[in-house]
């Protein structure tokens, strides 16, 4: 039977949206709707586009916009959509967890390949480089005009800085973003980093295996967390408010989130989460996962 799955926009959402996929897609001739085909690469599945308002979303959309399927689903094809309402994060304990039960799926993990022409170009990017230490992928703290919920979400700034310098040194750091004036900006502390590439240069594909090729990555949460679970690299993720550690906890992924010192999972954008994180206890966590992990 035709199963049309109506996905998630979210760039993290779609790569867990893969474990979901795998296991439908063994009963079912699936029908994806998302603005992400490439993440799919793996997949005999056909792709519906997803109309999407969000800039990065879109643009995406756009650049791949050939593989979109201009066939019509068959008239009585079932039908599905993926999400997770914050109750049911709460109930189920992770993201992937409630929205696996949402699609009616176990848990399982959302390992995304890296094919050999994307590996390719994450290397002869490497090898343009002077690099001398092990690769650490650096997300600036950013806020956008589409979503109001990156101020509430987004933890301390001068505890990530903080927390970031403390392994700073041990580490090449490549800073990513996607930045434009007056619709997504930077609000976290400027820091030294080795290569900045923060106008979108780096398509999602390359962007993939340069997170595979890496150490570690060092974020808030976001889909860089989420990429760097499905590739099986380390992931340090400062959290603050909206959301804690657990809701991107996955086993099976080297993982390390630093809560505030009253973890909250409100998932409001206006409420008054404590940002306040213990330092000194986070710092000697963070240095142990480095030297377990990277």
């Amino acid at each position: 039977m035709t199963l049309i799955i109506h996905g998630l926009h979210g760039l993290g959402d779609n790569l867990r949206m893969r474990s979901i996929v795998k296991q439908l897609m063994l009963f079912h001739d699936v029908w994806l709707e998302t603005p992400w085909p490439c993440l799919f690469h793996d997949m005999d599945i056909k792709f519906l586009a997803k109309s999407s308002k969000l800039r990065t979303q879109a643009k995406n959309a756009k650049r791949e916009s050939v593989k979109f399927t201009k066939e019509q689903a068959p008239s009585k094809s079932r039908q599905i959509a993926v999400n997770y309402p914050p109750a049911s994060v709460r109930q189920h304990g992770n993201v992937l967890a409630a929205m696996s039960a949402q699609a009616g799926v176990s848990i399982e993990n959302f390992d995304l390949p890296i094919p050999d022409e994307w590996d390719l170009r994450a290397k002869e990017l490497i090898d343009s480089w002077n690099v001398t230490k092990p690769i650490l992928i650096y997300r600036p703290l950013i806020e956008r005009t589409e979503w109001s919920g990156c101020s509430a979400r987004n933890p301390d700034k001068s505890s990530y800085s903080e927390l970031f310098e403390s392994i700073r040194d041990k580490f090449f750091i490549v800073s990513v973003a996607d930045l434009v004036d007056d619709v997504e900006w930077m609000v976290s502390d400027p820091i030294n980093a080795d290569v900045t590439y923060h106008k979108g240069e780096l398509d999602i594909e390359i962007l993939a295996a340069l997170v595979n090729r890496s150490a570690a990555v060092y974020s808030s949460p976001g889909f860089a967390a989420v990429l760097a679970q499905s590739v099986g690299t380390p992931s340090v993720v400062i959290f603050g408010g909206y959301e804690n550690s657990q809701t991107f906890s996955h086993n099976g992924y080297p993982y390390l989130g630093i809560d505030t010192i009253k973890p909250c999972d409100c998932f409001s954008h206006h409420h008054s989460c404590v940002k306040e994180i213990n330092i000194p206890v986070a710092k000697d966590r963070l240095m142990e996962f480095v030297n377990e992990y990277c």
